[in-house]
């Protein structure tokens, strides 16, 4: 059943881990590659906010969810066998935030985890990175550079929260695509760990090509509540 949850902490609001798949959709915004009416699966929070989808380009979707369960406890696995994830968020707080739950979620469940970051929002995650080592836990943050200069953004600026004009929002989306090929040329090199699946914000549509030349699947993830996806998806239906 695709509607399925991969794994829920229990937490999600009003009990939505309990609800009727049929009943959990999220309406694509425009060009995104997902099609209407997509089921959620959610992979882990503790804040109520972290939904993974699943886009249908995976065939065997029910196959993975069982996959993903199973490396994720360890059921048979070896340490070199175990689900890696790739978590790649938007480069802004309230999506930085809520993957950080995510991969040390993930972590808990006995999977591997690489956070792909920048230099300047690695430094804010300093706790996090003393966490995850303190703990002992397998999360690996990486650090690709960030060509800010070459699309005409100010030196450093690597968040959404360090644009300084609305103008510049294309440019820091079109910089945020150019890490394509640097994160591509990362993973291809992780051979004796090679990624199993990539998690990614929504406005990330870039790495699905990365996830397609890998061969790997691709999760989506949105920052927004199950409530609030609901009301948007219902709202848009009463649009004539």
């Amino acid at each position: 059943m695709i509607g399925r949850w991969i794994g829920s902490c229990g937490r999600t609001p009003h009990e939505l881990d309990r609800a009727p798949p049929e009943e959990l959709y999220f309406s694509p915004r425009p060009g995104a590659i997902y099609t209407p009416r997509l089921p959620y699966h959610c992979v882990a929070s503790n804040r109520c906010r972290t939904v993974v989808l699943l886009p249908p380009s995976s065939t065997d979707s029910t196959n993975f969810a069982d996959k993903a369960k199973s490396a994720m406890s360890g059921d048979g696995q070896s340490g070199s066998a175990r689900a890696h994830f790739v978590l790649v968020p938007m480069m802004a707080q309230g999506h930085i935030i809520p993957m950080t739950d995510m991969a040390r979620l993930l972590a808990e469940h006995g999977a591997q985890v690489t956070f792909i970051t920048t230099p300047v929002n690695a430094s804010r995650l300093a706790s996090f990175a003393a966490h995850v080592e303190e703990t002992g836990l397998a999360v690996r943050l990486v650090e690709l550079h960030f060509p800010a200069a070459e699309f005409g953004l100010p030196d450093g600026c690597e968040n959404i929260d360090m644009i300084q004009s609305k103008d510049l929002l294309l440019n820091f989306f079109e910089a945020c695509a150019a890490l394509r090929e640097p994160l591509k040329a990362h993973l291809r090199e992780q051979q004796q760990s090679p990624p199993s699946c990539i998690i990614s914000d929504t406005t990330h549509w870039w790495t699905n090509d990365v996830a397609r030349e890998l061969g790997i699947p691709r999760l989506t993830f949105s920052g927004f509540c199950g409530f609030s996806s609901l009301v948007r998806y219902n709202h848009k239906r009463e649009i004539p």
